[in-house]
């Protein structure tokens, strides 16, 4: 992980009466921008164990100061689900109170997945999911994909966000 302390050499020039306490926010702000509008901070979960007539999931793990943006994937007994969708629900009109072969999934925020129809066999190492990530508000470290080549990117947001601030005595339009 990366300190948010990395990035104030770089801020600091340009917004040189911003305290630490103004940069801190504007630095995650933009990441998690950076991170929702992109979704470069993936991570793998593997759940594993499916368990008979029980559709929910919490993905566990997650790395600290983060939190889950988007459902990239997710593959249920090695087959790829989709989504669910107005089209699934109207191709199976039961299928989420049926149980069976799991066809799609629903993301409930903050953490979790129903899979659409519930399973209906137990089963092992089954269940993998790909998670777009992004930083808590309160996050005091960054991941390494922030890092190189993002580098750049994090401290010119958090540099526009902060000299664009009326009425502070770092407020700098032109610079931003």
């Amino acid at each position: 992980t990366v300190a948010l302390s990395a990035y104030y050499s770089h801020i600091r020039p340009e917004a040189q009466e911003a305290p630490t306490v103004a940069i801190n926010p504007e630095i995650v702000s933009t990441a998690i921008e950076f991170c929702q509008k992109t979704h470069i901070w993936q991570e793998e979960f593997d759940l594993g164990v499916t368990i008979v007539d029980t559709a929910d999931y919490q993905l566990t793990g997650l790395p600290s100061d983060s939190e889950v943006h988007a459902i990239r994937d997710v593959f249920c007994y090695s087959d790829h689900l989709s989504p669910e969708s107005d089209f699934t629900l109207r191709i199976y009109p039961t299928v989420r109170t049926d149980s069976g072969t799991p066809q799609c999934y629903k993301f409930k925020y903050p953490d979790s997945i129903t899979l659409i129809p519930s399973p209906s066999t137990a089963s092992t190492d089954n269940l993998t999911i790909i998670a777009a990530l992004k930083p808590t508000r309160a996050a005091t470290t960054l991941p390494d994909i922030m890092n190189e080549p993002y580098f750049d990117a994090i401290i010119h947001g958090a540099l526009s966000r902060l000299l664009t601030k009326r009425s502070m005595p770092w407020y700098d339009p032109s610079a931003a």
